[in-house]
Formats: C-alpha cells, structure tokens, sequence
C-alpha cells in the first residue's frame, strides 16, 4: 500500500482518536500528561455484588451513566473502597447500553486483610466516545453474595 503523508501522518489538527501518526502520538501525550478524573465524584462510589456461587457474576451495574463524560476517556484504574468478603474479586467492566454491553477490560483484586479494603485494579481499556456509558459486574472466590463499592480513574481527551 502506497505512503500517502497526510493520511498516514496526518496534521496538528487531528483529534487523539485520529488513525494516523499524530493522532496516536497526541492520545499517548494526553494519557501522560492530563489531568486524571474520578467518577463519580465527590460522592460515594457505587455498589457492585457477585453472583450467589462462587466465581459467578452479579449483575451488571452502571457506574458511568450515558452522558456524565462528555469528552473521549479511557479507564486507568478502578478504586475499590470496600470489600465485605476477605477473599478474590474479578470484576468485568462494558461499554455500552443496557442489553447491548461489550466487555472492554477484566481485573482482580484481593482482600487479605480484616479491615474492608482491597488495592485498586489497573485497568487497561480502549478509548470510550463521549457520553459512552460503564457498567461492571463483579464475582468472587467464595460462595456468597459479596459487595465491592467502586469508583474508576479515567483520563479525558
């Protein structure tokens, strides 16, 4: 396929969601150096519960609702505030609408200790459109109904 500059390089002008050169080069920028965000804020997180058996997911549960980030993000980190069960978490996060979510990343966490707390899971997830709509759904190792209140860091484009 034949070079063709302006398409492949592009120009100052295009956006981080540009497939060219400088778009991809302005998305690693701003991923570096933005100012990171946290949803919701200032308010508490929001309640996520696994499945009834182990390792069986709960439903899904909106943390990010159509609308509340108006700009592209992509997803850093989820903030695990409290953790009811001292055992594993796997927690799924998707984008989209009710009945039409797609899985866009996966992370666990352990609670090792008897105080409530579990360490924020990285998280590695495409670029989300304005206005895109998260939810998550959460299981644990062990059997019972396990609760994990939740936050996520992101990053604006």
């Amino acid at each position: 396929m034949p070079f063709n500059y302006s398409a492949d390089v592009g120009t100052r002008y295009d956006s981080p969601l540009a497939d060219t050169l400088y778009g991809r080069t302005i998305a690693v920028y701003n991923n570096l150096h933005s100012t990171q965000h946290v949803y919701p804020t200032l308010a508490n997180g929001v309640t996520l519960t696994t499945g009834t058996l182990a390792w069986a997911l709960g439903a899904k549960t909106e943390i990010v609702p159509t609308g509340a980030i108006a700009t592209p993000f992509d997803i850093h980190f989820m903030n695990v505030g409290f953790v009811n069960n001292q055992t594993t978490f796997e927690v799924q996060l998707f984008s989209g609408e009710i009945g039409h979510e797609v899985l866009i990343s996966m992370g666990r966490t352990t609670r090792t200790d008897p105080f409530g707390s579990a360490p924020q899971i990285p998280i590695c997830a495409p670029i989300m459109l304005a206005n895109t709509r998260i939810s998550a759904a959460i299981a644990e190792a062990q059997i019972g109904s396990g609760t994990m209140v939740a936050s996520i860091y992101y990053n604006p484009y």
